[in-house]
């Protein structure tokens, strides 16, 4: 009985520490008003959505360090896409094909992630406008680095027992010990989250105004990482069921900022929305049943609502589009993934990528 209730009170403090950690990266991103600072949120919830104990400060560092070189490179890019635009879109196809085989060898999904999402938008935006390319470049290490104080904040607040390091270095023990990930199902999943992204990509590559749909793009990147999430019908659920709640959630707070326009109701909008959702993330001592589907969920919330707050105009008309093109991304990552499975014959291997034990 006492294991119970001790599982019972761990949940809940992953719970409210996943809710404060990523409502304070919001509110001192809104605060302080840096370019895309809802970014910080979006990478700090990413991290407090796994069962694992306070990053080291030599993880965090490389957290910032990967994202930073990641940007970098998409920064680089901008050269061959300006001036050999086959070259340079064939070298950022690779350069994403090297992160999801990266991830599916056995790397971590949160750097693979992230570093994803550098190398897909500073090409996108760049291919623009070069201006815009340096300022997200800035911005996403701004808020990586922040994004870390508040994970170290939120850990501060809710310590993590000390049995989940112990345990979480036994399971690094059994992976060392393990066989590693067979090289071609590692290519497959590479290849099979690529074929979900890349067209996404290359289709903002060549449209213009993509700055106002980066979060699409975003959101197009992390389809890429839940296609290798088990067999195609749980990918494909996962995928979608993600973004209709996120999308149903996002709504609800905007729906509540229109009668009362406040950052205190934003805030607490984020916040409610993330204690009820955390509560589908976490279950006794580790993840819940499809826990990762209601994390992702949390991001579609994060990257719904962070661009669309503000006074801009035609705000509603935007914010709606916002969530029809998630959908529509969505549907299109499902049937690409699909269609990829069906044309090589592995519609019910399960790929998943590994855990995220060494996430930062």
């Amino acid at each position: 009985m006492a294991t119970g209730s001790s599982e019972i009170l761990l949940s809940q403090r992953r719970i409210l520490r996943l809710a404060v950690g990523t409502t304070l990266a919001l509110a001192c991103g809104e605060v302080i008003g840096w370019n895309a600072s809802y970014l910080a949120a979006v990478l700090a919830a990413t991290i407090l959505a796994l069962p694992l104990p306070a990053p080291a400060l030599r993880g965090g560092l490389s957290f910032v360090l990967m994202l930073a070189i990641a940007l970098g490179t998409g920064l680089l890019l901008l050269i061959p896409i300006h001036k050999w635009q086959i070259v340079g879109v064939v070298l950022i196809g690779l350069g994403l094909f090297g992160i999801f085989n990266y991830a599916a060898r056995g790397g971590s999904p949160i750097i693979a992630a992230f570093m994803s999402i550098g190398l897909a938008v500073v090409p996108a935006l760049g291919s623009e406008s070069v201006p815009a390319a340096v300022m997200i470049t800035g911005a996403l290490i701004k808020s990586g680095a922040a994004c870390m104080l508040f994970v170290w904040l939120a850990y501060a607040i809710f310590p993590e027992p000390p049995e989940t390091r112990e345990q979480v270095a036994a399971m690094r023990a059994a992976k060392a010990a393990a066989p590693p990930p067979d090289p071609r199902n590692a290519a497959h999943a590479g290849l099979r989250a690529l074929f979900v992204t890349f067209p996404v990509l290359l289709f903002f590559l060549v449209v213009p105004d993509t700055s106002k749909y980066m979060v699409v793009l975003i959101k197009s990147m992390t389809l890429g990482q839940q296609s290798n999430v088990g067999g195609s019908a749980q990918a494909a659920k996962s995928m979608l069921f993600s973004t209709l709640v996120g999308g149903l959630a996002a709504l609800l707070v905007w729906a509540v900022l229109q009668i009362w326009p406040s950052l205190l109701v934003y805030v607490l909008g984020v916040f409610a929305v993330a204690l009820v959702l955390g509560r589908r993330v976490f279950a006794g001592t580790g993840l819940a049943q499809n826990g990762s589907m209601w994390s992702y969920a949390l991001v579609t919330v994060l990257v719904i609502l962070g661009p669309a707050v503000g006074s801009t105009p035609n705000a509603d008309f935007k914010f709606g589009l916002r969530i029809f093109l998630m959908l529509v991304v969505t549907v299109y990552g499902i049937l690409a993934m699909l269609l990829f499975d069906l044309f090589t014959g592995t519609r019910d291997r399960k790929i998943e990528p590994a855990a995220a034990d060494g996430a930062a």
